[in-house]
C-alpha cells in the first residue's frame, strides 16, 4: 500500500482552502510557493469528494460568522462612519491650498451616509416613487 500523500497538516490545510472556496489553480499556486511540491488535481478532487460535509459544514460557519461579527452589522457600520465623522469634524475647516473646504464636504457626506444607514434617508440610486393624482368624478379630458 503506498504512503498517504498528505500529511494531517497538508490536508488539513488543504480542506481549509476548499472550504474559503479558493480555485484550483491558486491552491496549486499556494502550494507550489509554501510546501514546493506540486499538488495534483486528483488529489484535490479526491479531498474535495470525501470531505464534502466537512468543507460545506465550514463554508456555513464561516459565511454565518461573516454576517455576524464586524462591518456585517448596522450598529458597527454606523459606529465606524460616526468615528469617521467626529475625526472630520474635528478639521473640517481646514482650507485646502485652493481655498475650498474639503474636509466639511466629506463630513457632510459622512452625516448623510450616516442617515442613510439608520433608514432615516433614502439613498440618492434608490428607486423614486411617483405620485399619480386621480380626480374622482372629473372627466380626465377636462383636466
Amino acid at each position: 500500500m503506498a504512503a498517504p500523500s498528505l500529511t494531517d497538516e497538508k490536508r488539513e490545510q488543504l480542506i481549509a482552502l476548499l472550504a474559503a472556496g479558493t480555485r484550483e489553480g491558486s491552491i496549486q499556486r499556494f502550494w507550489a510557493l509554501v510546501y514546493r511540491k506540486r499538488l495534483a488535481s486528483s488529489t484535490i478532487a479526491h479531498w474535495r469528494k470525501k470531505a464534502k460535509p466537512l468543507i460545506d459544514e465550514r463554508r456555513k460557519a464561516r459565511i454565518d460568522e461573516a454576517l455576524n461579527s464586524g462591518l456585517a452589522l448596522k450598529t458597527e457600520r454606523i459606529a465606524a462612519l460616526k468615528e469617521h465623522a467626529e475625526q472630520l469634524a474635528a478639521i473640517k475647516f481646514a482650507v485646502a491650498k485652493n481655498g475650498k473646504l474639503w474636509n466639511e464636504k466629506a463630513w457632510r457626506e459622512t452625516l448623510a451616509d450616516i442617515a442613510i444607514e439608520m433608514g432615516d434617508r433614502k439613498p440618492k440610486d434608490a428607486p423614486q416613487e411617483q405620485t399619480i393624482k386621480v380626480y374622482v368624478g372629473v372627466d380626465p379630458d377636462k383636466v
